[in-house]
């Protein structure tokens, strides 16, 4: 096992918030930027701050948080929201972060994988043969972000289907997105919950096989609700963290 380095705690929106969701922690695995904190949809935060644009989106979840939101100009112009941070941490959820991040040409093709659901994985564009086939979103009425009826999407992707994807293009800037919840979840039976481990061995054999992220983001899961059992959520990072690290140290 290769050891893990020591995080910086670094601060986002102020003690306040910090008190009511907790640290955000900043590693370097493997030279990666990688990033841990709460809720989910801080992640829009490091994606608009460190994300080449446009990036592929890996998001390892258990839910595909795309759910429809407002675009960032219109929640300024209707609201008292200014900056793109208040928007990301005080507008938009974690349910709903992603829609953002197309909107915005942060990325323009987003891979949803569940170790739960493991021929079940889709893509709103997709990488093939080599080619980056974006997916195309727009703004209707009252700001909403909608993807265009005719962007493409893909259903029922194997890890195998995305390991052919990215390892068929030879430079390739994405984003690892990982959520604790996509390896046990909080209403598993005792029997489901210890199978984290092999939920974790299926994302270690995919991250193996393809080339590296340039940022990496993981969420636990607990604030504002909890998706992974408190009393398990420490354990299941450290896990997560260890596997991240030995397979791009490696690299």
């Amino acid at each position: 096992m290769i050891a893990l380095p020591e995080p910086k705690v670094i601060k986002i929106l102020g003690d306040r918030f910090r008190r009511r969701y907790g640290k955000t922690l900043e590693y370097s695995l493997g030279g990666i930027p990688t990033f841990v904190f709460d809720p989910h949809n801080e992640a829009l935060l490091f994606w608009h701050q460190y994300a080449k644009r446009p990036s592929v989106l890996l998001h390892i979840d258990d839910h595909p948080d795309r759910a429809i939101t407002d675009s960032f100009s219109y929640v300024k112009e209707t609201t008292k929201i200014e900056t793109f941070l208040e928007y990301a941490m005080r507008y938009v959820h974690r349910g709903s972060f992603i829609m953002p991040a197309f909107h915005e040409g942060i990325i323009n093709v987003m891979y949803s994988f569940s170790p739960y659901r493991p021929n079940q994985g889709d893509s709103n564009g997709r990488i093939l043969n080599g080619e980056v086939v974006p997916a195309m979103t727009k703004v209707i009425e009252r700001g909403n972000i909608v993807f265009e009826p005719d962007s493409p999407f893909f259903t029922k992707l194997t890890l195998n289907d995305i390991i052919k994807d990215f390892s068929s293009i030879k430079y390739l800037d994405y984003i690892l997105d990982i959520d604790l919840d996509a390896f046990m979840g909080i209403h598993d039976s005792r029997r489901e919950r210890k199978r984290y481990v092999k939920r974790i061995e299926q994302i270690s054999y995919l991250l193996h096989r393809i080339p590296r992220p340039q940022l990496i983001t993981i969420a636990r899961s607990q604030n504002p609700d909890s998706f992974v059992p408190r009393e398990f959520v420490d354990t299941l990072e450290a896990a997560v963290l260890d596997m991240v690290n030995g397979v791009f140290s490696r690299k």
